[in-house]
């Protein structure tokens, strides 16, 4: 009826579960040096219950964005941040990962998606034209936890400024997101041993 509104306050308690408020803690200050050093926005995304959910989010310094909201959930085979956590699954793992919880069917997938999942492993990230908006490369990486799996993926929607001469080009944002994957990985390693 109309006496109960469904809020963000829910999302808020869920999300402050010792592991996840430590892992956002430990990846702020990260992604928001790289938000000002690519001069773009950057999220963070976990893994729960075959969904990615955005947990933290800084948007770029300027004055235009291409962002996710903090509590979005987003699918794991269109997505750059999708393609990281496949990518480092067992098969056994991605098989539950892809399959439909209430037929419990792989349907839809695309033909590609192993070939590119490989590419994933071998190079240790994720690029590709988003398939949200037009005029977005998803550039993701993975962030490791202390036994090797994958954690979470860091993820920045990049967009070519054309404001500014001096900003990033794609290859310098990606090499700026991979170094804060690497940190944010040590920072989560370090704060759990």
């Amino acid at each position: 009826g109309d006496r109960y509104e469904l809020t963000l306050k829910l999302f808020e308690l869920a999300h402050m579960a010792p592991p996840v408020a430590r892992l956002v803690g430990q990846s702020m200050p990260v992604l928001r040096s790289f938000a000002r050093d690519a001069q773009q926005a950057v999220h963070l995304v976990i893994y729960d219950r075959n969904i990615l959910v955005v947990v933290a989010q800084v948007d770029g310094p300027g004055y235009w964005n291409v962002s996710i909201r903090v509590g979005s959930r987003i699918s794991m085979v269109n997505t750059g941040s999708g393609h990281v956590f496949l990518a480092y699954a067992t098969e056994e793992d991605r098989h539950l990962m892809l399959e439909d919880p209430v037929t419990r069917r792989l349907d839809g997938l695309p033909d590609d998606l192993e070939q590119r999942l490989a590419l994933v492993r071998q190079r240790g990230y994720e690029t590709m034209a988003s398939l949200q908006v037009a005029g977005v490369t998803n550039l993701s990486v993975p962030i490791f936890g202390p036994l090797g799996s994958v954690i979470a993926a860091l993820t920045c929607p990049y967009t070519q400024r054309l404001d500014a001469a001096d900003a990033p080009d794609l290859e310098q944002a990606l090499e700026l997101l991979r170094q804060a994957g690497r940190e944010v990985s040590d920072r989560h390693r370090v704060a759990v041993s």
